[in-house]
C-alpha cells in the first residue's frame, strides 16, 4: 500500500510540473500571440510612413514585415539575413524610430 501512494505522490509532482509548464506557455501566449506576421497590424501605417521617409523605400523587403511584426508585437526575435538584406532599414531605423515615436 506504502508504494502505491508513493508512487500516486511521484505522479503527483510530475503533473504539477507539467501544469506550471503549460501555465507558463498560456502567459507567453496572451502576452504575444502566434499571429500571421504578413497580417494587417495597428502600426502598419507608421511603420511604412518610416520606410518611405527615413530610406527613401516604399516597400519592405522579405522578411523585413514579419520581423517588424513579430517585435512590436513583443515577441523575441532572431533575425538572420545576409549582407544587403535590409536589417537596417527592417530592424535598426523603422523599427526603431516608430516605436519611439508611439511609445
Amino acid at each position: 500500500m506504502e508504494h502505491k501512494i508513493q508512487r500516486l505522490y511521484t505522479q503527483q509532482q510530475s503533473l504539477q510540473q507539467q501544469r506550471e509548464l503549460l501555465l507558463q506557455r498560456i502567459h507567453l501566449e496572451e502576452r504575444a500571440p502566434k499571429a500571421n506576421w504578413l497580417g494587417t497590424f495597428a502600426w502598419d501605417a507608421g511603420a511604412t510612413r518610416v520606410l518611405h521617409n527615413t530610406f527613401g523605400l516604399d516597400t519592405f523587403r522579405p522578411l523585413q514585415r514579419e520581423v517588424i511584426n513579430a517585435s512590436m508585437q513583443g515577441r523575441d526575435v532572431l533575425c538572420l539575413m545576409p549582407s544587403g538584406g535590409g536589417k537596417v532599414q527592417g530592424l535598426g531605423g523603422g523599427c526603431v524610430h516608430f516605436s519611439k515615436a508611439h511609445t
